[in-house]
């Protein structure tokens, strides 16, 4: 076959242009530092770096999150840390309060203070971010979390927590709503309350009470209602009578009433009258007296020994000596104790699977309540303490006894108080530890990333230097080639 001058440029040409085009490529890869400059270089290379950059880029993004996640849950975790020492100055304020030396002014002195720890534990409930994002609102973080009423305080936001992708298949709560940190308080001892009622006069203190037996649980309500009675001689008596502290003989008989004994002399004769003193009924009169001869009168039987005066009188009062614990849920239980038991001062009560005692001495129709625990906002229990050591019911022994009811029961309430809060700071801490382990993770996976995307992208030099140097000996060789067959020509030899 003839080759033609116009073929043989063409070829080297075309040649030249080959090599060019390698040495171009080598001197970019090696200017950039990439093994393919498109796709269509490895095809197969480009896809799996395309997969690992967007997986890299996820697991950057997750780094993000888990930073703001790490800086709110930090700030929540502050917070509580406020609300908790403030519960705790509270229930230190309990213990100062329930000094039986302290005067209605030095329990108000406790409740101003107990007033001022209610407002900075308000502030701390409606505390916001750096976004200015209210903590505890759930999703309405725009909206006050909590506003002060009659009771306590109203919560306006909702259950709702908010979240963010922190991981591939995991979520990460930012933060907890108002209820489940400050509401959500279970009273009394977690299964029932004890509480007096406010119309009691007596002493009697009731204990908070604990399960003696789960399995009899009930969750009934029930009531526990004292009778009794209490003899005295009135001040004026004169003679030398002297009654008996008397016994219960009809406990259905007791009413409450309070009654008068009488005593008249005349002519030497001793006589007296049983008079119903709240009803001012007589029940009988003109009666015979014989020293330590029995009195009966409401159930309640007694003596006088002695000899009375003309005009001497004596009081049969309730005091309570017996108790009656009624189920006010299911009447007809047949599970809690006959009527009219025996009261003995700090002796356990149990029926039910509760236990508690009372202490003290309850009067005549002094009432104790036995209900399952509820739900109590930890600004409610501070309102009532606050309520009680402002204004202490009467004075005296009842009053000393009916503040120790209050301030147990606030102070169990306060204990379930700072339980929750606990409890809500352990999530939030195992919260940081679980974003510290998956950082620690993260930096990891994006380190692997980054060695794969080098294998899949990066320059080998060394071999790309060799194959440049080889490319360039070739092109020049080419080159120069091509210069001494362009040059071969018969013109050349003719003289």
């Amino acid at each position: 076959m003839r080759i033609s001058n116009s073929m043989l440029y063409a070829a080297g040409s075309a040649q030249i242009n080959d090599l060019q085009a390698q040495l171009l490529q080598s001197q970019e890869e090696i200017s950039t530092g990439k093994s393919f400059l498109t796709p269509a270089d490895n095809p197969v290379a480009a896809a799996a770096a395309l997969v690992v950059t967007q997986t890299q880029a996820d697991n950057t993004q997750f780094a993000a999150n888990r930073l703001s996640a790490t800086n709110s849950l930090s700030q929540e975790e502050s917070t509580l840390q406020g609300v908790t020492n403030l519960i705790q100055n509270a229930q230190t304020a309990i213990v100062s309060a329930g000094n039986g030396s302290y005067t209605p002014q030095e329990r108000q002195s406790v409740a101003t203070s107990l007033q001022a720890t209610f407002n900075q534990l308000i502030g701390l409930a409606n505390a916001q971010d750096g976004n200015g994002n209210y903590l505890f609102s759930g999703y309405r973080s725009s909206s006050l979390p909590f506003s002060v009423n009659a009771v306590g305080a109203q919560y306006n936001g909702d259950q709702g927590q908010t979240s963010v992708q922190v991981g591939v298949s995991q979520q990460m709560a930012l933060s907890d709503s108002g209820d489940s940190v400050f509401q959500n308080n279970i009273t009394g001892n977690g299964t029932f309350t004890t509480a007096a009622t406010s119309t009691n006069v007596g002493t009697g203190v009731v204990s908070g009470g604990s399960v003696a037996n789960a399995a009899l649980l009930t969750g009934d309500n029930y009531v526990m209602t004292f009778k009794g009675i209490q003899t005295a001689a009135s001040a004026p008596n004169v003679g030398t009578g002297v009654i008996s502290p008397g016994t219960i003989v009809t406990a259905s008989a007791l009413n409450g009433d309070t009654y008068d004994l009488n005593f008249h002399v005349a002519a030497g004769v001793t006589t007296y009258d049983v008079v119903d003193a709240t009803t001012a009924v007589t029940v009988s009169s003109g009666n015979a007296y014989s020293a330590g001869q029995s009195i009966i009168a409401g159930g309640a039987q007694f003596s006088v020994s002695g000899n009375p005066a003309n005009g001497d009188q004596f009081t049969v009062v309730n005091n309570p000596t017996t108790y009656t614990i009624s189920d006010t849920t299911n009447p007809l239980s047949a599970t809690i104790p006959p009527p009219n038991q025996p009261y003995l001062a700090g002796q356990s009560i149990t029926f039910d699977g509760l236990q508690f005692n009372v202490s003290g001495t309850p009067a005549n129709a002094d009432t104790f309540t036995i209900n399952p625990s509820t739900k109590q906002s930890v600004f409610t229990t501070l309102t009532n303490l606050i309520n009680l050591l402002s204004s202490p019911p009467g004075a005296g022994a009842t009053s000393t006894a009916n503040i120790a009811n209050g301030l147990n029961t606030a102070g169990n309430n306060l204990a379930n108080a700072l339980n929750n809060i606990l409890t809500v700071r352990s999530s939030v801490g195992a919260r940081l530890n679980e974003l510290t382990s998956l950082d620690t993770v993260g930096s990891s996976l994006n380190l692997q990333y980054s060695t794969t995307l080098s294998g899949l992208q990066d320059v080998n030099y060394a071999k790309v230097i060799s194959q440049f140097s080889q490319e360039q000996t070739t092109l020049t060789a080419a080159q120069q080639s091509f210069v001494k067959i362009s040059n071969l020509s018969l013109f050349n030899y003719i003289a």
